[in-house]
């Protein structure tokens, strides 16, 4: 009953994820990470504009984030690092809001598991690519 109610409603039953895994994904990997967890989240609530907005801005954001930090002077590292850290807060803030509004509604909390599944697969291929690259 309590699913059919769910699906009525427009929620997945997968759950989202808490904001403090959305901030710890970001510093430990990056935003595109917490932004992608954030817009899956978004859709998980019923609310697909607000999950599309997020993947047009999140990874298209990334990509011009890796572009200037790859050809901008060393000196300037702290500002990635402050935006970074500026992305940590946003997502916090903008998924504790979801969070609690969807728990408020009976919504459950997803797992880390496969997320942090695929953070370590692409981080170790990552590695292994800048590896292969330096000899």
């Amino acid at each position: 009953m309590d699913s059919e109610r769910r699906k009525e409603n427009g929620r997945d039953e997968k759950g989202i994820w808490s904001p403090s895994a959305v901030a710890l994904f970001c510093f430990f990997f990056t935003f595109l990470a917490a932004g992608l967890m954030n817009a899956i989240s978004y859709g998980r609530a019923g609310y697909p504009e607000k999950k599309n907005k997020r993947f047009l801005v999140v990874i298209p954001g990334f990509i011009v984030f890796i572009i200037l930090a790859s050809v901008t002077p060393d000196g300037w590292s702290p500002l990635f690092t402050l935006f970074n850290l500026g992305m940590i807060l946003y997502f916090r803030y903008d998924q504790k809001k979801l969070f609690d509004e969807y728990v408020a509604k009976g919504g459950k909390k997803a797992g880390v598991g496969f997320p942090l599944l695929i953070c370590l697969s692409v981080t170790l291929l990552l590695l292994m690519a800048m590896l292969a690259s330096a000899f």
